[in-house]
């Protein structure tokens, strides 16, 4: 299983959490953005057993929170990191693509709206 080029933020705690019953999970190139208040990660993996990056490319994800130097710690138990986080400048290469997905689920949104609002005029 992957999780790729997903954009989680401004998540209460966690942008991810991987429960214990899940392992062996793909999770790299998604954008983590301002997830949680700065205490904590803005991941959790609670068994460790899942990889944050993918081996072949060396690349992991982005974390608006990380300093540019190392790996990226993440909230389990200890060593749970992601080895190859990415640069705001390598995002930008598959950023359109979730760019354009979020102006579509926008546009969705605010036509579900202005219908629900006409609707109730009625």
């Amino acid at each position: 299983t992957k999780i790729i080029n997903n954009l989680l933020q401004s998540n209460i705690v966690y942008g991810i959490i991987v429960t214990s019953d899940v392992s062996s999970i793909l999770i790299y190139h998604n954008i983590f953005k301002y997830n949680g208040d700065g205490s904590e990660p803005q991941a959790k993996d609670t068994n460790g057993n899942c990889y944050w990056y993918n081996s072949t490319l060396s690349e992991g994800n982005y974390w608006s929170d990380w300093d540019g130097t190392g790996d990226y710690e993440l909230a389990g138990p200890p060593g749970t990191r992601d080895p190859f986080p990415i640069s705001e400048l390598v995002i930008s290469e598959f950023s359109f693509s979730l760019t354009y997905v979020l102006i579509s689920s926008l546009a969705i949104c605010l036509v579900v709206q202005l219908a629900v609002k006409k609707k109730r005029k009625r």
